[in-house]
């Protein structure tokens, strides 16, 4: 009886420490310190703002699901001209993974 208790509280702790830790950890941009406050111009999407920051279609899929996750939209909502969203930047001194913001 004791080895299924002290199996079953491993179990739960691994369980916990298992479901505490985001899943999205992967994303590089989620883990970013640096942001650009960008404004939306007409008929810009979030997939456009993300292109202006790398090229790469990977890289470009995990920035928009930082910048919707950062800013608590989904990306498929209409993002407004003028409203301000937050674009995670990493690596901007060395120039990797990030495009000019023109």
């Amino acid at each position: 009886m004791k080895d299924y208790i002290v199996k079953f509280v491993y179990l739960f702790a691994i369980s916990i420490i298992f479901l505490a830790v985001p899943m999205h950890l992967g994303n590089h941009y989620l883990r970013a310190s640096e942001f650009d406050t960008v404004t939306i111009q007409a008929n810009e999407c979030i997939w456009d703002i993300a292109g202006k920051y790398t090229v790469n279609t990977e890289d470009k899929a995990e920035l928009v699901e930082a910048i919707c996750e950062i800013n608590d939209i989904s990306p498929s909502d209409v993002v407004k001209p003028g409203q301000l969203i937050q674009v995670p930047v990493i690596d901007r001194a060395e120039g990797i993974r990030v495009a000019s913001n023109n």
